[in-house]
């Protein structure tokens, strides 16, 4: 038996049983990642919106080559999970490419949420 290799114990269930577990528990990370990910897109966006039609940008994108869309972001974010500052902001980083093209808000914005 497996458990007997690493020193754990099975607790009478089979590996069968362990991995449905790791799969069902895998997909709760996946919902309540969607979750998070569809209040942050329906959370107040307007302030942003309006910076970015002054600035004569399109809204529906992101852009993190402007210190106060990060911001904007990370503000959104941290009303909505416990994560940290930083660890939004790494995630952030971590979703942004060197192409140095805008993102639709939606899809960097779903990018982010699954790197947290």
């Amino acid at each position: 038996m497996i458990s007997k290799f690493f020193d754990i114990s099975l607790e009478n269930k089979s590996i069968d049983e362990y991995q449905i577990d790791y799969a069902l528990s895998n997909e709760g990370d996946k919902l309540n990642n969607k979750k998070l990910t569809y209040a942050v897109l329906n959370d107040d966006w307007e302030a942003y919106n309006n910076r970015k039609i002054n600035d004569k940008h399109d809204f529906h994108f992101f852009s993190c080559d402007h210190l106060w869309e990060v911001n904007y972001l990370v503000n959104t974010i941290k009303k909505h999970t416990e994560k940290s500052e930083q660890e939004i902001r790494l995630a952030i980083a971590f979703s942004w490419d060197d192409t140095e093209e805008n993102k639709p808000r939606e899809i960097f914005v779903d990018c982010v949420m699954s790197k947290l």
